[in-house]
């Protein structure tokens, strides 16, 4: 009887060893569980922020190219400030030098 005793007594604690490994392999079941879950939240939360930042960078695009056509006239209006002021630095010195030549 007390090999049968002893063979129930390891039988015993095999039992709670393995129940002590289930309860520790469920432990960490449930850590890798939330990990997941935070895991998850925080790639919506980072998908949500990425799509933010795509509309973001549509309006500076937009912006951009409303400032660049705003160059262009810009520069367009300077060239025709520039063309006007050489006519009239000419029409000037087309008088001035007209005025020169009488006096001699």
């Amino acid at each position: 009887m007390n090999s049968h005793g002893d063979r129930l007594d390891r039988i015993e604690r095999a039992i709670e060893s393995l129940v002590g490994i289930s309860t520790v392999q469920q432990d960490i079941l449930d850590a890798l569980t939330r990990g997941a879950r935070e895991m998850q939240e925080s790639m919506v939360q980072t998908q949500a922020e990425i799509r933010d930042i795509k509309v973001e960078m549509r309006q500076m695009q937009a912006e951009i190219r409303d400032i660049r056509v705003d160059i262009r006239e810009m520069q367009t209006e300077i060239r025709g400030l520039q063309a006007e002021n050489r006519r009239i630095l000419d029409y000037l010195f087309n008088q001035q030098s007209e005025g020169n030549g009488a006096d001699s």
